[in-house]
């Protein structure tokens, strides 16, 4: 007797898990379907979604150098995100190189860091 009912409690949760199972797939199919989208489009869009993000994030790539409160700072690509604050004190780039302080106040544009960094190295030495 014993046996016999642990037969049947073990049919029964197997019973029940597959049912669980087929259950979420159906709900997961009929979800898919109510959008209308199937996996090959699911994926495309998907892909499709990343290549935008992808796209966005490289539009504003490179650095620009320009002058906030007297201090030479540097900004990413979009000219709002501060890079890196630096020590140099624009009115000493004004005594000295009146040309070139007119560019760090118009902005100055660098595709790398490498170069950004190359600039600030030759204008400090």
């Amino acid at each position: 007797m014993k046996k016999l009912f642990l037969y049947v409690l073990l049919f029964i949760t197997i019973f029940f898990a597959a049912f669980e199972l087929f259950y979420a797939y159906f709900l997961h199919q009929k979800w898919k379907t109510e959008d209308g989208l199937s996996d090959t489009e699911i994926t495309a869009t998907e892909a499709s979604l990343e290549a935008a993000e992808t796209m966005q994030r490289n539009a504003y790539t490179g650095y620009y150098l320009t002058i906030t409160d007297d201090i030479v700072t540097a900004y990413l690509g979009d000219k709002s995100t501060v890079y890196e604050y630096t020590d140099l004190d624009a009115n000493v780039i004004r005594q000295l190189d009146v040309k070139l302080y007119e560019e760090l106040q118009n902005g100055l544009y660098f595709d790398t860091r490498e170069r950004l960094f190359d600039f600030l190295e030759s204008i400090v030495s």
